[in-house]
């Protein structure tokens, strides 16, 4: 019970800075990891200059509110996927060949890891493996026509 006494403010900084980073594995965009950087930053200021409770908390507000900002645009720029998400509606796909594929009794295409009910826009039925061609869109169904044509 005598360590709880010994512990300096500085430390508490420092050890909710590190359980933050930890945390961050979870994967929260940087978020813990700024905070948890911010608390550091303020256990070295408080450690430097001997702040008082109410310098510290604002010494961690003005970390954080630097740092967040910062450790979010770093990973969005860094760390996001490439790839750009395009919406049903927005015509994602058209034009696009696409191999159909069985999903239970269903057939369709998979677009983006998503699976996509399939019509064929004219003639005969469609068959697995088949290469098509996305022409339209009738809510989430792709309508389609063979590659070949």
């Amino acid at each position: 019970m005598d360590f709880f006494l010994d512990v300096s403010a500085w430390q508490v900084w420092l050890a909710l800075g590190i359980v933050l980073a930890i945390a961050e594995v979870l994967g929260t965009q940087f978020v813990l990891l700024a905070l948890g950087v911010a608390f550091a930053f303020t256990a070295l200021v408080t450690r430097i200059f001997a702040l008082d409770y109410d310098q510290q908390l604002l010494a961690v507000a003005l970390w954080a509110a630097l740092l967040v900002p910062l450790f979010i645009l770093y990973y969005r720029r860094h760390m996001m996927p490439g790839m750009t998400r395009t919406l049903v509606s927005d015509g994602l796909g058209i034009g696009d060949s696409f191999a159909i594929v069985r999903r239970g009794e269903r057939l369709g295409v998979k677009i983006q890891g998503d699976f996509f009910p399939v019509e064929r826009d004219s003639g005969n039925g469609l068959a697995e493996g088949e290469q098509v061609v996305i022409t339209a869109w009738r809510g989430i169904t792709a309508i389609v026509r063979p590659a070949s044509a």
